[in-house]
């Protein structure tokens, strides 16, 4: 076996043994979509308990929508 086939079989074995790279973030549209819908529901489930707490809740989804445009 010459040297360039011994090569290219340990370049072939490190290529089938790779391991997949590191989980990176979550995309920032995707939780940034995630918080609003959660701030959402939260706000319907809050209606005529914790009206300050609902004001809060929508004002942070409101700045998520505006800070996108």
């Amino acid at each position: 076996m010459n040297k360039d086939a011994f090569q290219e079989m340990i370049d072939a074995e490190r290529e089938l043994t790779k391991s997949p790279p590191p989980i990176g973030v979550t995309p920032a549209f995707i939780w940034k979509e995630k918080r609003v819908r959660e701030l959402l529901e939260a706000s319907q489930r809050y209606v005529g308990y914790n009206h300050a707490k609902v004001c809060e809740w929508l004002q942070e989804a409101l700045d998520i929508l505006q800070a996108d445009e």
